[in-house]
């Protein structure tokens, strides 16, 4: 198993480091030790203690509770927009791989294009552009995180294109979404 192997440390970690995370979002979602706005005047910038762990803010809120309450929306938002990127970069690049010619130049131009200008300049265009919410975050991240996969899958797609088990796929009359979705 990979995760016996002395070399896959980094991936053990990952994997720990991830899980804890997971674990500590889905408890924000149910329990905080103190109500995540909930606010105190006589207990403003208090430092970490035993009472209030990561301390209290110019509001008297706590800090813990507030990290705890956030970590699900952000791990949501994550999960989201790596799942949809990843989804649209795989057909994108398959797609483009596979077929090549004037699909291929047009939409690894958009690729360079879109990779050209600086991430978070064009999400926060987006950002400005899209009614606020959460919906927008993740649509606004998507739009520019799929290009990595689609590059990613394209150079796969046309390096195996023309390997023997596709021409034989193609030889049985297999059409080109089977062979996408089956054989690459």
């Amino acid at each position: 198993m990979l995760l016996n192997e002395k070399k896959n440390h980094y991936l053990r970690t990952g994997l720990i480091l991830t899980g804890l995370m997971a674990a500590l979002a889905l408890v924000g979602c149910v329990w905080t030790p103190y109500s995540p706005t909930a606010m105190s005047g006589s207990e403003k910038f208090l430092a970490p203690c035993l009472r209030h762990l990561f301390g209290t803010d110019n509001f008297g809120r706590d800090i813990f509770s507030r990290v705890l309450a956030g970590a699900g929306t952000t791990f949501f938002i994550s999960a989201a927009t790596v799942c949809i990127g990843a989804a649209v970069g795989t057909l994108v690049g398959a797609f483009t791989g596979y077929f090549g010619g004037w699909l291929d130049n047009v939409m690894m131009r958009v690729v360079e294009v879109i990779n050209g200008i600086p991430y978070m300049i064009v999400v926060i265009l987006l950002m400005m552009v899209l009614d606020p919410g959460m919906g927008a975050i993740i649509v606004a991240y998507s739009l520019v995180g799929w290009t990595g996969m689609a590059r990613l899958v394209r150079g796969q797609i046309v390096a195996l294109k023309e390997q023997e088990f596709v021409i034989a796929a193609q030889a049985m009359g297999a059409k080109p979404s089977r062979i996408i979705a089956k054989h690459l």
